[in-house]
């Protein structure tokens, strides 16, 4: 994608390195918040679950609004967000996908463009693009200075190991591929909001 940032935006959108996300995302969403108390406790973290757990739980896994961990940007931005079963289980050997990585990208360079792990960065580019969200957008506060207001949840998780994690990089290639393209994006905004 065209890493020259527009001068007018119609979104805001905040990525995360897709195995992290991943990661904390299953947690959240399949671990923590199940709305049955019981599968919460049969529930394992993404961290615990084997290679071969994740390859089927990883594409069929939903949480209690029917939405997968996979592609998370596929499904925030791509034409096709609403189609489950597509998003959680596209890879780059799917036919669909060079439509839906293009029309995703196509929609996030019309985005003023965060990424978690540049807090600071990302900071700068909202206060230069959206001035008016900067008085709110305070995302090194939450997460650096006080914890217990950052999204810590309360499933203790490790990092993924290495059989698992080749996994999950294949399920969600096209997501770090948007992830490459959205750092890019955030590097051009970034350039613009600092040079005067």
């Amino acid at each position: 994608t065209d890493p020259t940032p527009q001068r007018s935006f119609d979104c805001f959108v905040m990525v995360r390195e897709p195995l992290d996300r991943v990661r904390s995302c299953w947690n959240y969403r399949m671990v923590q918040h199940w709305s049955n108390p019981a599968r919460l406790q049969s529930e394992q973290a993404a961290d615990q679950l084997s290679p071969q757990d994740w390859a089927t739980h990883g594409l069929r896994g939903r949480d209690r609004y029917g939405e997968g961990c996979n592609n998370e940007a596929l499904r925030i931005l791509s034409n096709e967000g609403m189609a489950e079963d597509t998003i959680n289980g596209i890879t780059l050997r799917s036919g669909a996908a060079p439509t839906i990585l293009n029309n995703t990208l196509s929609h996030l360079h019309h985005c003023v463009v965060g990424v978690l792990d540049r807090c600071q960065e990302t900071t700068k580019v909202v206060n230069h693009f959206l001035p008016w969200l900067a008085g709110h957008f305070r995302c090194a506060e939450v997460i650096d200075s006080n914890p217990q207001l950052g999204n810590k949840g309360t499933v203790n998780g490790d990092v993924f190991k290495p059989e698992t994690k080749e996994i999950v990089r294949k399920q969600n290639a096209l997501d770090k591929l948007v992830y490459q393209a959205a750092n890019k994006l955030l590097d051009a905004q970034l350039q613009v909001a600092t040079s005067g």
